[in-house]
């Protein structure tokens, strides 16, 4: 039997942000609809950043990402937020489109999953990601950062496994972590 839909929620900002990462983390590692994932990854982020620059602007992710690549907020976030722009604004140029990357998605989720862990912890399923994030891309990063080694034993062999066996692989680890959460 179905469960019944409620008629009415109450959330707070931050539940609903990570309600909505954790979503787009599951759909990514599922391999669902990239434009889906994309959706709830830039409605997580875009809560994260406007918590994070409101509670602790000197140590959000969008601060530090600006001061490391020399951007002023208008052109970072100009960048950070032209696919939400692209999919908010269809009155403006309806038969517009898009070239997005998988790689630009992920990037976005692991800035959600920084914030979100500079507010609040992280979730089970954001937990995960950030480390399979690092692992996954662990070359852009310093080769004896303590974390880049600790995401290498959590997700070993990465690099030699296919997509389909990584997504496989990743979900069975956000599972893991939930069940070790309770």
């Amino acid at each position: 039997m179905a469960e019944a839909v409620a008629e009415h929620f109450d959330v707070d900002k931050i539940h609903a942000a990570h309600r909505q990462l954790n979503v787009a983390i599951r759909l990514h590692f599922a391999g669902d609809d990239p434009v889906a994932v994309l959706t709830l990854a830039w409605a997580a982020a875009a809560i994260f950043t406007g918590l994070a620059n409101h509670r602790c602007p000197e140590r959000s992710w969008d601060e530090q990402v600006q001061e490391a690549n020399g951007l002023s907020p208008k052109d970072y976030f100009a960048i950070i937020r032209r696919g939400q722009n692209f999919l908010k604004h269809a009155d403006k140029d309806p038969e517009d489109a898009i070239h997005w990357s998988v790689d630009d998605t992920e990037a976005l989720i692991m800035g959600a999953c920084i914030n979100a862990g500079l507010l609040d912890g992280l979730s089970p399923s954001a937990y995960v990601f950030k480390r399979w994030y690092i692992a996954k891309y662990r070359s852009k990063f310093p080769a004896d950062w303590e974390p880049g080694g600790e995401a290498t034993k959590f997700f070993p062999n990465l690099a030699q496994m296919s997509d389909e066996e990584q997504r496989a692989f990743d979900a069975r680890r956000v599972d893991e972590v939930e069940a070790q959460a309770g």
